[in-house]
């Protein structure tokens, strides 16, 4: 399987850590203002590469956009717009 290379940080946070940091094949993740889930996502090029996660977005709109793509999730995926706690849970299988 070849593994993906791009990295989509703001600032290359993500590029960073995937190369200073020892980290296993697969993890699990906590991305908090996951933004639309791709741009400028310091988690996307982990989730491409196997890892799964928690994302959480407060903004209504960047989490629409969200949830039609992440992918890898395992657990629920957060939006707190207006201090209201929505779980709407994204558990599709990636095989």
């Amino acid at each position: 399987m070849k593994k993906y290379s791009q990295f989509h940080g703001n600032y290359l946070e993500d590029k960073w850590i995937a190369n200073n940091l020892k980290l296993p094949n697969q993890g699990t993740f906590i991305d908090v203002g996951a933004s639309d889930a791709i741009k400028r996502s310091n988690t996307y090029y982990f989730e491409m590469n196997g890892w799964t996660g928690l994302c959480i977005e407060p903004d209504s709109f960047y989490f629409q956009k969200a949830l039609t793509k992440k992918k890898n999730l395992i657990t629920p995926y957060l939006n707190l717009e207006n201090n209201l706690l929505m779980l709407l849970y994204l558990i599709r299988m990636v095989v």
